[in-house]
Protein backbone atom coordinates (compact mmCIF):
# COMPACT_ATOMS: atom_id res chain seq x y z
CA UNK A 1 0.00 0.00 0.00
CA UNK A 2 2.91 2.46 0.57
CA UNK A 3 4.50 1.44 -2.50
CA UNK A 4 1.58 2.27 -3.77
CA UNK A 5 0.89 5.73 -2.62
CA UNK A 6 4.66 6.17 -3.25
CA UNK A 7 3.59 5.19 -7.09
CA UNK A 8 0.94 7.77 -7.02
CA UNK A 9 2.55 11.09 -5.76
CA UNK A 10 4.99 10.65 -8.64
CA UNK A 11 2.72 9.66 -11.21
CA UNK A 12 0.41 12.85 -10.34
CA UNK A 13 3.52 15.06 -9.52
CA UNK A 14 5.05 14.13 -13.43
CA UNK A 15 2.06 14.95 -15.33
CA UNK A 16 1.43 17.82 -13.03
CA UNK A 17 5.11 19.13 -13.63
CA UNK A 18 4.37 18.75 -17.22
CA UNK A 19 1.58 20.83 -17.40
CA UNK A 20 2.63 23.65 -15.03
CA UNK A 21 5.74 23.59 -14.52
CA UNK A 22 7.59 22.86 -11.40
CA UNK A 23 7.61 25.83 -9.18
CA UNK A 24 3.66 26.42 -9.66
CA UNK A 25 2.80 23.30 -8.16
CA UNK A 26 1.67 23.06 -4.68
CA UNK A 27 2.20 20.30 -2.19
CA UNK A 28 -1.73 20.78 -1.75
CA UNK A 29 -2.61 20.21 -5.48
CA UNK A 30 -0.05 16.87 -5.22
CA UNK A 31 -1.95 15.80 -2.48
CA UNK A 32 -5.48 16.35 -3.94
CA UNK A 33 -4.45 14.78 -7.44
CA UNK A 34 -3.01 11.84 -6.05
CA UNK A 35 -5.20 10.97 -3.12
CA UNK A 36 -2.59 10.81 -0.85
CA UNK A 37 -2.67 12.12 2.59
CA UNK A 38 -0.24 14.89 3.70
CA UNK A 39 1.08 12.40 6.46
CA UNK A 40 2.13 9.48 3.69
CA UNK A 41 3.39 11.85 1.64
CA UNK A 42 6.17 13.55 4.01
CA UNK A 43 6.80 9.20 4.91
CA UNK A 44 8.52 8.96 1.56
CA UNK A 45 9.44 12.68 0.74
CA UNK A 46 10.73 15.11 3.03
CA UNK A 47 10.16 18.14 0.73
CA UNK A 48 8.45 18.80 -2.44
CA UNK A 49 12.28 18.93 -3.70
CA UNK A 50 13.00 15.51 -2.78
CA UNK A 51 9.88 14.17 -4.80
CA UNK A 52 11.19 16.52 -7.45
CA UNK A 53 14.19 14.66 -7.77
CA UNK A 54 12.74 11.72 -7.40
CA UNK A 55 10.96 12.42 -10.83
CA UNK A 56 13.63 13.22 -12.64
CA UNK A 57 15.07 9.97 -11.93
CA UNK A 58 12.34 8.40 -12.80
CA UNK A 59 12.43 10.33 -16.16
CA UNK A 60 15.90 9.62 -16.33
CA UNK A 61 15.42 6.13 -16.31
CA UNK A 62 12.40 5.72 -19.20
CA UNK A 63 15.25 7.66 -21.36
CA UNK A 64 17.81 5.28 -20.82
CA UNK A 65 15.63 2.45 -21.36
CA UNK A 66 15.01 3.76 -24.98
CA UNK A 67 18.78 4.62 -25.82
CA UNK A 68 19.49 0.88 -24.17
CA UNK A 69 16.99 -0.50 -26.76
CA UNK A 70 18.83 1.31 -29.29
CA UNK A 71 22.04 -0.46 -28.08
CA UNK A 72 20.62 -3.59 -28.21
CA UNK A 73 18.44 -3.80 -31.14
CA UNK A 74 22.01 -2.35 -32.98
CA UNK A 75 19.82 0.24 -34.29
CA UNK A 76 22.71 2.90 -34.04
CA UNK A 77 22.17 6.61 -32.84
CA UNK A 78 19.77 8.02 -35.19
CA UNK A 79 17.20 5.65 -34.11
CA UNK A 80 16.78 7.89 -30.99
CA UNK A 81 15.33 10.91 -33.12
CA UNK A 82 13.26 7.90 -34.69
CA UNK A 83 11.83 7.13 -31.53
CA UNK A 84 12.01 10.70 -30.31
CA UNK A 85 9.19 11.60 -33.28
CA UNK A 86 6.65 8.98 -31.75
CA UNK A 87 6.86 10.34 -28.50
CA UNK A 88 7.02 13.94 -30.22
CA UNK A 89 3.68 13.46 -31.89
CA UNK A 90 1.58 12.25 -29.41
CA UNK A 91 -0.92 15.05 -27.85
CA UNK A 92 0.01 14.77 -24.65
CA UNK A 93 4.08 15.59 -25.25
CA UNK A 94 4.41 18.95 -22.81
CA UNK A 95 8.08 18.96 -23.38
CA UNK A 96 11.61 17.65 -21.52
CA UNK A 97 11.48 17.72 -17.59
CA UNK A 98 14.86 17.76 -17.13
CA UNK A 99 15.14 21.47 -19.65
CA UNK A 100 12.08 22.62 -16.91
CA UNK A 101 14.40 21.74 -14.14
CA UNK A 102 17.24 23.42 -15.77
CA UNK A 103 15.11 26.43 -16.50
CA UNK A 104 13.36 26.77 -13.14
CA UNK A 105 16.01 26.26 -10.96
CA UNK A 106 19.00 28.46 -11.79
CA UNK A 107 21.00 28.25 -8.62
CA UNK A 108 23.78 25.74 -9.20
CA UNK A 109 23.60 23.66 -6.35
CA UNK A 110 19.88 23.15 -5.96
CA UNK A 111 19.36 19.27 -5.75
CA UNK A 112 17.19 19.60 -8.48
CA UNK A 113 19.33 21.46 -10.79
CA UNK A 114 22.08 18.70 -9.63
CA UNK A 115 19.25 16.01 -11.02
CA UNK A 116 18.56 17.70 -14.32
CA UNK A 117 21.92 17.79 -14.90
CA UNK A 118 22.52 14.39 -14.29
CA UNK A 119 20.06 13.32 -16.60
CA UNK A 120 21.78 15.89 -19.19
CA UNK A 121 25.30 14.49 -18.84
CA UNK A 122 24.06 10.47 -18.97
CA UNK A 123 22.24 11.12 -21.76
CA UNK A 124 24.91 12.86 -23.62
CA UNK A 125 27.10 9.99 -22.38
CA UNK A 126 24.23 7.22 -23.43
CA UNK A 127 24.34 8.99 -27.25
CA UNK A 128 28.01 8.39 -27.26
CA UNK A 129 27.74 5.05 -26.38
CA UNK A 130 25.79 4.67 -29.96
CA UNK A 131 28.59 5.91 -31.40
CA UNK A 132 31.42 3.91 -33.61
CA UNK A 133 33.93 3.01 -30.54
CA UNK A 134 36.46 3.18 -32.89
CA UNK A 135 36.37 7.18 -32.92
CA UNK A 136 38.73 8.37 -29.72
CA UNK A 137 36.83 8.49 -26.03
CA UNK A 138 37.17 12.42 -26.93
CA UNK A 139 35.55 12.42 -29.94
CA UNK A 140 32.92 10.57 -28.83
CA UNK A 141 32.02 12.53 -25.72
CA UNK A 142 31.51 15.52 -27.87
CA UNK A 143 29.51 14.60 -30.52
CA UNK A 144 27.38 12.44 -27.88
CA UNK A 145 27.26 16.60 -26.36
CA UNK A 146 26.14 17.93 -29.28
CA UNK A 147 23.65 15.62 -30.70
CA UNK A 148 22.22 16.22 -26.91
CA UNK A 149 21.99 19.91 -28.25
CA UNK A 150 20.07 18.59 -31.22
CA UNK A 151 17.54 16.51 -29.03
CA UNK A 152 16.95 19.44 -26.73
CA UNK A 153 16.59 21.61 -29.58
CA UNK A 154 13.80 19.73 -30.99
CA UNK A 155 11.71 18.77 -27.50
CA UNK A 156 11.44 22.95 -27.09
CA UNK A 157 10.32 23.34 -30.98
CA UNK A 158 8.05 20.91 -30.59
CA UNK A 159 6.04 22.23 -28.42
CA UNK A 160 5.14 25.06 -30.99
CA UNK A 161 5.34 22.74 -34.22
CA UNK A 162 4.05 19.49 -34.07
CA UNK A 163 4.34 18.99 -37.74
CA UNK A 164 7.27 16.36 -36.81
CA UNK A 165 9.27 19.00 -39.01
CA UNK A 166 12.18 19.90 -35.46
CA UNK A 167 12.74 15.85 -35.08
CA UNK A 168 13.09 15.43 -38.56
CA UNK A 169 15.72 18.61 -39.02
CA UNK A 170 17.49 17.41 -36.05
CA UNK A 171 18.34 14.15 -37.24
CA UNK A 172 19.49 15.16 -40.78
CA UNK A 173 21.67 17.63 -39.10
CA UNK A 174 22.87 14.54 -37.06
CA UNK A 175 23.03 12.67 -39.64
CA UNK A 176 25.01 15.49 -41.35
CA UNK A 177 27.58 15.62 -38.58
CA UNK A 178 27.68 11.45 -38.52
CA UNK A 179 28.50 12.11 -42.21
CA UNK A 180 31.39 14.49 -41.85
CA UNK A 181 32.90 12.54 -38.46
CA UNK A 182 32.56 9.51 -40.79
CA UNK A 183 34.50 11.62 -43.40
CA UNK A 184 37.22 12.85 -41.36
CA UNK A 185 38.60 9.44 -39.82
CA UNK A 186 38.56 7.88 -42.84
CA UNK A 187 39.00 10.06 -45.84
CA UNK A 188 35.79 8.62 -48.10
CA UNK A 189 33.38 10.96 -49.71
CA UNK A 190 30.38 11.79 -48.31
CA UNK A 191 29.21 9.64 -51.09
CA UNK A 192 30.92 6.83 -50.60
CA UNK A 193 28.57 5.55 -48.36
CA UNK A 194 25.65 5.82 -45.96
CA UNK A 195 25.66 8.86 -42.88
CA UNK A 196 26.39 5.81 -40.45
CA UNK A 197 23.41 4.73 -40.12
CA UNK A 198 24.59 1.23 -40.14
CA UNK A 199 23.55 -2.36 -39.02
CA UNK A 200 25.57 -2.77 -36.14
CA UNK A 201 24.82 0.01 -33.33
CA UNK A 202 27.67 1.62 -33.98
CA UNK A 203 27.42 2.45 -37.92
CA UNK A 204 25.30 5.80 -37.18
CA UNK A 205 28.45 7.76 -35.79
Amino acid sequence: MARRARERLLESARDLFAADGIRAVSVEQLLERSGVGRASFYRHFATKDELVVAVLSCYNERWHAMLRTALDEGAGVLAVFDMLAVRLSEPDYRGCLALTALMEFRERGHPVRRAAMRHQKATAAGLAELLDPGLPDAERSRIGRQLLQLVDAAMITALDDRSGRPVAEARATAAALLDSTRVAHTGDSPRDSPAQEGASGHDDS
